[in-house]
């Protein structure tokens, strides 16, 4: 995990589903 997941398109997907399945 070196690069922001923010910084690239499918991190930031991975991230918003993540964050929506978390929450």
């Amino acid at each position: 995990m070196s690069t922001n997941p923010f910084d690239d398109e499918e991190g930031r997907f991975y991230v918003l589903v993540n964050d929506e399945d978390q929450h």
